[in-house]
């Protein structure tokens, strides 16, 4: 598939190449670079417990979905996805600690 890339030429900031970006991906990503962060971060706590490791990565990847969702970047859902996990595994800490 051909891509239209002469408007990459006209991308001055980095917020309308990753609008661009966006656009050209559908939209996924933000989410992806979200999806890979989480990940990232859940490796990276390995060394604590897993529940507070997931639990650190989702609750701060809720915080940056949210900003992009205030930029419009990210649709609504993504954000509620990794809020609901961060609100899982705190029911799931609440209930077995």
């Amino acid at each position: 598939m051909a891509y239209n890339l002469t408007q990459l030429g006209e991308s001055d900031t980095i917020y309308k190449l990753v609008v661009y970006g966006n656009t050209v991906t559908g939209g996924k990503l933000i989410f992806l670079f979200i999806l890979a962060l989480f990940f990232v971060m859940l490796m990276s706590l390995k060394r604590y417990e897993f529940d507070n490791a997931i639990l650190v990565s989702s609750w701060v990847c809720f915080i940056i979905s949210a900003l992009f969702v205030y930029a419009q970047l990210l649709g609504l859902l993504w954000a509620l996805l990794f809020l609901a996990i961060a609100a899982f595994t705190a029911f799931f800490m609440f209930v077995l600690k």
